[in-house]
């Protein structure tokens, strides 16, 4: 059990983080008020008032104080009050807004009742006169007074009519100067910064020059549209979107607010359902040192015409449709406007509407809530009264104008005198920190995940936030934990909580400056608001008894809306509630706990809506779904809950099942989760995005959800929809998780021949900044979207321009520098390559081999050519070819540089042509896009457990797929990634695994077995290396014996899959024993069936023999081809499973008792020869051209009996009267393979026979000439 306050010792308060002298210090105070005070609150009240708690002490030390002391009090049972740990003392309590009001106003109205403001702040809530008084309080002027504050006479409205009569302009209150609240013309109207310039001066403005610029662009603005007109705003709430904002009301026209986070298809929902004229945004967001596109999701939304403002500068930096018009372009209608520099506002009366905000509903569509002149003075009045909010206060919330937090943050500042204050940036960072110290704030208002945010990466540590007066919070529920940390950066200042919706302008249950506070709680209904909880039969509690229901509100409540412009108002708020007192109560819909001393705790949702993960979701929907996934189930209830401790809501299924059925519950949760993931959206805690978070994975738009399956077209579904990234960009940019700071290692290397040297590295900054460099030669040299060859060895080069293609909106051809000059122009042909980079040379154990020679001889059009050695290029050039030195002083030269902006594209553009034999002798060209890599890295990060700060090596070429695999697994997770610059089958490969620390290797059996063999590795030091991975053969047992014990017995963790699937559909697990040559699991979320002779699945975990077919939702698996059809290659003929076609892919695999598997070779005529998948009709097809005496021949491939690399067998038909010996064709045929495919191949047997075994149709039975070889083998061994 935890120690108590009384228990705690100096040892605990080291041990917690503080220094000796601290730690005694403390321990001193502490003794002497535990000496005074006999309950807990007393005692954490002494604490905090002496200020004995300091922000710079660690967080750990706060956790042992305060959890310490309230552990072991009675505020564990359901109806205690939470414990409290701000509280208000009279002095502060009367120099508060509504302390002073009380004091003033409250003795006259309440008589002898009245005390002070903390004793009698309960009686003043409900006193009647409120509004008359704090409208005074406010910087509100009517052109036409209102003729009341009340009226109740139509029976239409149960809300009433709030100040009936009255006109006026509410952006115009917020712009003239006043006494009251005291807001001269030179008062600071906002303050900001831009993000990256934290070391220079906030910007500001004062109210007078506020005001000139808004007369500016509200003369632009009625120059351009029409009284009445609805605009939308989507952008960031910069300095200049305020400015827009205001001037719109000021215009008499309509704001739509649009969040600047929207993927295109909820702009046009919003723009369409508000009938916007025009909409104002930004070419770029610019956000964490990084600018993501903006303009153009406005573009694709359809808006009819579109006022862009640059992020950076004065000019835009995107070309803009001939509709549209550029924010400089824009403001010269304004000057020159007859009326300029002044503006008469357009005065309206109080109910017009002046914003539509949008709050979704559980139909799909989201509901269009109008704010009227009426619903600011709310907002404005409860930042006023609850948050205290005054003339001279800075108030910084960061938010954006398409929340309800935007406008409310606007209003409560101009209308109270206080400063705005606004970050042009990303509020997760240390530069939001620094502006909040910089500034002044005094009034912080937040979102409790930005502020776990905060506490969870520390980057608020060392700066200086005490003269903050008051937090706040709203949006999610909060956690005591990070409150905890939040109030203690400025001596426990109180978080003041607030519950509402963009519908009732404000918060129906908030905090007080006049209540005692407890974390994440909340202490009184809002001002002159109320509201009653309600029982199981919608009766409602009596007051003031501690009781949970569902809450609904008192219908009189200062500007909540009367209409919406979409749905009934009447149905959605009214229709079916109670009546109480005489007035029928509001729906809201929000399950509240009221405790024994009258506070709250807003416990989730009691309509058929939740929140998960921030998403308002349907209960329905996750019920139809789940009543899908078994047959045992009748029916099913979702519901949401928060934990004890506070936090997000959690999902909760119940299942009433079928009479005669049975299940359990684990079962049922799998089954769950599958079916939520594959059908709705995946973000309720399942695998993949949990996963996401874990790699180096930043979306410029979000993903809609992680796999849609409504398109019947794409049996494989459609993944990670509606998300807009640059994966390139991904592996360059710094991230906290994983740990990949600028100064980390990208990228180890070493050249051939220099073995005793030091191995090279180059850090994730410099690997930005080459890559940067090379992306801008790119744009200066080709065409976005170009096809784009590289064709050389994988060195550190190779891996530059390989991500510079993708960076620059290119997609890379890779082709094998293996190939002969056939199969690269093959491979440029198919893929219409514009250029092609290259060496003049490969270098490899010691030799020079000519490789720009044979791209030349392929017809390859343009060419980049890199030295092997040294600067210059050891070869003469073609006219149009140009040099690597040449090519980079075009990046050089670049307008942009040293710096690039991304391209950034939606996810299932095609960013990397990779090929691999089809049965029709020409390459499948298939592409992968931006989704590709992240299953690759996904499962390398799953399952062979690569970690930031790993050394990841594997000897391959970016012309195989576990060339871009290897890159991208690194590069995502934090991991170096390791080149050798040569061959791997010698000592040197060797000896540059030990030098540079590698912790995981990546091998293909026939390398393994040339080490083994040639025992180059011995005496060098591999125990280092963690996990060893093996992928394009079989593996041979006694090899991979070798190979383990070279690190003491790691594991070998094998892979098959295809370039087709991005990754393996089967592996080997860290999480299972393993066995040599063998795989222990399906990889992660991927799935199979073995099939018997009838192509029916075998039952799960039955022991079996047969073709394998794939589950078709494969992340990153491929929906199409280039040069083949798809669904003609991977899906036609096969069987139905589980209400799905499975997805063909050919390899025979062998299931155990024990459910590991083995695969043994291919079912079709595809075969694997050194990691290479071949096409038996192509080998054939050049070795009937080999020799005049050849008639035909058969392909075949067939692994040893001891396991290994399969052999290529060639069977032989000679013409009638023709003969040859088999030593003599296996020589041209070998000759014919190598010249005309792969100079890797080798023949190892050829068979003269005088026929082929055909079926009745007369096609070729290679199967039989398999299992003839197999026999063969076998009795060769056993002899």
């Amino acid at each position: 059990m935890a120690m108590t306050i009384r228990e705690l010792q100096v040892k605990d308060f080291l041990e917690a983080g503080l220094s000796v002298a601290e730690a005694v210090e403390f321990d001193g105070v502490l003794r002497e008020i535990v000496s005074l005070c006999v309950s807990s609150t007393d005692i954490w009240r002494q604490i905090v008032t002496r200020r004995v708690l300091k922000p710079s002490h660690p967080h750990s030390f706060h956790q042992l104080v305060y959890y310490s002391l309230y552990q072991s009090s009675s505020h564990a049972s359901d109806d205690a009050d939470p414990p409290l740990y701000w509280f208000p003392s009279l002095k502060q309590a009367t120099g508060t807004n509504l302390g002073r009001l009380m004091e003033t106003y409250a003795p006259k109205l309440l008589g002898d009742s009245y005390k002070d403001p903390i004793t009698s702040f309960r009686l003043f809530h409900k006193f009647s006169e409120y509004w008359s008084i704090v409208l005074k309080e406010l910087s509100v002027s009517f052109i036409k007074a209102p003729r009341c504050i009340l009226d109740t006479s139509d029976p239409s409205k149960p809300g009433g009519t709030w100040l009936p009569g009255a006109v006026l302009n509410i952006a115009d209150c917020c712009l003239q100067p006043s006494t009251r609240p005291y807001k001269p013309d030179d008062s600071l109207a906002i303050v900001w910064r831009d993000e990256g310039f934290d070391d220079t001066e906030v910007n500001h403005i004062t109210l007078k020059q506020l005001r000139q610029q808004l007369a500016l662009v509200a003369n632009a603005i009625e120059a351009t549209f029409s009284k009445g007109d609805a605009i939308a705003i989507d952008m960031q709430m910069t300095a200049s979107a305020v400015i827009i904002y205001l001037a719109i009301v000021l215009a008499g026209c309509v704001v739509v607010s649009i969040a600047d986070s929207f993927a295109p298809k909820e702009i046009a929902t919003r723009l369409h359902i508000s009938k916007a004229k025009g909409i104002f945004t930004q070419d770029f967001i610019s956000r964490g040192g990084r600018k993501f596109p903006l303009y153009s999701r406005v573009v694709e939304a359809g808006a009819s015409k579109v006022i862009v403002l640059p992020v950076i500068g004065d000019d835009v930096g995107v070309q803009l449709r001939e509709q549209d018009i550029s924010w400089k372009a824009f403001l010269s209608f304004g000057r020159k406007h007859p009326r300029s520099p002044h503006y008469s506002p357009v005065y309206q009366s109080i109910d017009s509407v002046t914003n539509i905000l949008f709050s979704s509903g559980t139909t799909g569509e989201p509901k269009a809530i109008p704010w009227t002149h009426l619903s600011p003075i709310r907002s404005a009045a409860d930042g006023w009264a609850c948050i205290d909010i005054q003339a001279g206060d800075v108030y910084c919330w960061p938010t954006n104008l398409g929340w309800v937090m935007g406008p409310t943050l606007l209003y409560s500042c101009f209308l109270t005198g206080t400063t705005l204050a606004l970050y042009h940036g990303s509020p997760l960072g240390r530069g939001f920190g620094k502006f909040v110290q910089d500034a002044g704030v005094t009034h912080l208002g937040t979102v409790p995940s930005i502020v776990k945010a905060w506490k969870n990466t520390r980057c608020m540590e060392g700066l200086d936030w005490t003269k903050i007066k008051t937090f706040c919070s709203t949006g999610e529920t909060s956690n005591v934990d990070d409150d905890l940390w939040l109030s203690s950066k400025s001596y426990y200042k109180p978080i003041i909580e607030t519950c509402g919706g963009s519908e009732l302008a404000s918060g129906y249950v908030m905090g007080s400056l006049l209540q005692p506070q407890a974390f994440a709680t909340f202490s009184t209904p809002s001002m002159t608001a109320g509201f009653v909880i309600l029982d199981g039969n919608g009766d409602p509690y009596p007051e003031d008894v501690p009781c949970v229901g569902e809450v609904a509100l008192f219908p009189h409540i200062m500007g909540a809306t009367d209409r919406l412009l979409n749905a009934d108002h009447d149905e959605v708020y009214f229709k079916g509630m109670p009546i109480y007192k005489g007035k029928v109560l509001r729906r809201h819909g929000d399950i509240v706990k009221r405790t024994v001393g009258g506070y709250f705790l807003v416990q989730g949702r009691a309509d058929d809506t939740m929140n998960l993960g921030g998403i308002k979701t349907s209960s329905v929907e996750i019920e139809r779904v789940c009543e899908r996934a078994d047959e045992c189930i009748m029916e099913t209830a979702a519901i949401s809950v928060a934990p004890a401790s506070g936090g997000p809501e959690q999902l909760i299924i119940f299942v009433v099942l079928k009479k005669g059925y049975s299940s359990d519950v684990e079962t049922l949760k799998k089954k769950f989760s599958k079916a939520i993931q594959s059908n709705l959206n995946p973000l309720f805690k399942e695998y993949w995005s949990i996963v996401l978070k874990e790699l180096s994975v930043s979306f410029i738009e979000s993903p809609r959800c992680i796999l849609d399956t409504s398109d019947p077209s794409k049996p494989g579904g459609t993944w990670l929809p509606g998300a807009v990234l640059n994966i390139a960009d991904c592996c360059l940019q710094p991230s906290t998780r994983p740990y990949k700071p600028d100064d980390s290692l990208a990228i180890v290397w070493r050249d051939e021949g220099f073995d005793d040297t030091e191995v090279n590295h180059i850090t994730l900054k410099q690997l930005q900044q080459q890559v940067t460099l090379v992306a801008n030669a790119i744009e200066a040299t080709f065409s976005k979207g170009d096809a784009i060859a590289i064709d050389m060895q994988m060195t550190a080069s190779a891996v530059i321009i390989y991500l510079a293609i993708v960076l620059a909106g290119c997609v890379v051809v890779s082709i094998a520098d293996s190939f002969a000059p056939k199969e690269i122009a093959t491979r440029l042909q198919i893929s219409k390559a514009k250029g092609i980079f290259t060496q003049d040379f490969i270098s490899r154990g010691g030799r020079k081999f000519p490789l720009y020679s044979r791209v030349v001889e392929a017809g390859a059009s343009k060419v980049i050519v890199l030295p092997v050695i040294g600067d210059d290029v050891g070869v003469q050039l073609r006219e149009q070819d140009i040099s690597w030195k040449a090519f980079l002083s075009f990046g050089r030269k670049h307008p942009r540089s040293p710096h690039y902006s991304p391209v950034y594209q939606s996810i299932d553009s095609v960013t990397n042509i990779l090929f691999s034999s089809g049965t029709t002798g020409e390459p499948k060209a298939i592409p992968w896009t931006h989704l590709s890599p992240i299953r690759s890295a996904a499962d390398g990060w799953a399952c062979i457990d690569i970690q930031a700060g790993d050394v990841y090596c594997w000897p391959t070429n970016l012309g195989w797929v576990m060339g871009p695999t290897l890159l991208y697994s690194c590069f995502l997770t934090g991991t170096t990634l390791a080149l050798y610059h040569g061959s791997p089958l010698g000592r040197g490969f060797g000896k540059f695994v030990q030098d540079a620390g590698v912790t995981h290797l990546g091998t293909v059996p026939s390398i393994v077995k040339a080490w083994k063999n040639t025992r180059c590795m011995e005496g060098l030091d591999w125990t280092k290396i963690k996990t060893f991975c093996s992928t394009g053969e079989t593996s041979n047992v006694d090899d991979d014996l070798w190979l383990s014990s070279k690190s003491y017995y790691k594991p070998i963790i094998e892979t098959c899959g295809g370039s087709e699937l991005a990754s393996g559909y089967v592996m080997g697990s860290l999480l299972q024993p393993q066995a040599f040559a063998t795989f222990s699991t399906p990889s992660m979320t991927a799935g199979f069936v073995i099939l018997d002779g009838n192509g029916d699945p075998y039952p799960e975990d039955v022991p079996c023999v047969g073709e394998v077919a794939l589950f078709p939702h494969i992340m990153g698996a491929t929906d199409r081809l280039l040069n083949a059809d798809h669904d003609e290659v991977y899906f036609k003929g096969m069987p139905i499973y589980k209400g799905k076609v499975l997805r063909r892919h050919g390899d025979i695999v062998k299931r155990t008792v024990g459910g590991y598997f083995l695969v043994q070779g291919r079912a079709d005529d595809t075969m694997n020869l050194g990691g290479i998948k071949t096409s038996s009709v192509e080998i054939e097809r050049v070795c009937e051209r080999a020799d005049e005496c050849i008639m035909e021949t058969a392909a075949i491939s067939v692994a040893p009996a001891s396991g290994g690399p399969e052999q290529l067998i060639i069977f032989v038909v000679l013409k009638k009267g023709y003969s040859s010996d088999v030593e003599t064709l296996k020589k041209k045929f070998s000759k014919a393979i190598q010249s005309n495919l792969n100079p890797l191949f080798k023949v190892s047997a050829v068979k003269i026979v005088a026929e082929f075994p055909r079926t009745a149709s007369n096609k070729l039975l290679r199967r039989v000439l398999r299992d003839q070889m197999k026999r063969e083998l076998s009795l060769h061994s056993r002899l």
